[in-house]
């Protein structure tokens, strides 16, 4: 359960930014003071990250909290997420590291378009630019985050080609039939198929991700502070 929860926290910041933002009053949300003194609680070489960058993914995160029944204000749950937040912030560092020493980059256009679409989800600007004050993002900082993370995307297409990642004929039939009686009734064999061959190429796609962090950790030197809580 743990690993599916950082997994759905790595794919789908992106997405939360935006809808944070549209749902921020029904959010579980904690905004640092200004006078607040970061702590730095890891490094992946030289680059810190701190308790405010935690926080803020778990702001960002909060819808998907909500909609998956994760009760965030219990002190141990939110203990547990706030971990797997950082660990999901260290392997992103270890991805943007790697992508900037092979000359990897995102172009602006990209990035642009991303943003604007941000923009373009709210009925003006206005309230697009109040949402972001209301968990504590500037406009640059949310250009940042989706610049970070669509460099990340970049970065996993070019190490790992995920567009090609697919499953044969032979591997969907090997698993179809033990997991025939698992797959929503009624649905037709075509679209149970389907469903197996995108759990086939999302696990596929998982234990690649796996083996280039665990390759990138033994090239790196991270410290995390084991009792940060």
């Amino acid at each position: 359960m743990e690993k599916q929860h950082e997994l759905s926290l790595k794919t789908v910041i992106i997405g939360l930014v935006i809808l944070v933002l549209a749902v921020v009053a029904f959010v579980w949300i904690i905004r640092m003071p200004a006078s607040y003194k970061r702590v730095v609680v890891a490094k992946v070489n030289s680059q810190e990250i701190t308790d405010a960058d935690v926080q803020e993914m778990m702001n960002l995160a909060s819808p998907w909290f909500k909609n998956s029944g994760v009760d965030i204000t219990d002190r141990a749950v939110n203990d547990k997420m706030k971990k797997e937040a950082l660990a999901v912030l260290v392997d992103d560092a270890l991805m943007a590291q790697d992508a900037q020493t092979l000359g990897i980059s995102t172009s602006t256009e990209a990035i642009e378009g991303a943003y604007n679409q941000a923009i373009a989800s709210f009925p003006s600007k206005d309230e697009f630019t109040k949402s972001l004050g209301e968990i504590g993002l500037t406009e640059e900082g949310l250009h940042k985050k989706i610049a970070d993370q669509m460099l990340i995307e970049t970065y996993l297409e070019n190490r790992l080609s995920l567009s090609t990642v697919s499953a044969s004929d032979a591997e969907i039939n090997a698993i179809y039939p033990s997991v025939a009686s698992q797959l929503p009734a009624g649905q037709s064999e075509a679209d149970s198929r389907n469903a197996v061959k995108d759990a086939i190429i999302k696990q596929k796609i998982q234990s690649s991700q796996t083996q280039l962090l665990a390759e990138l950790r033994d090239k790196a030197t991270v410290w995390i502070d084991s009792n940060w809580q």
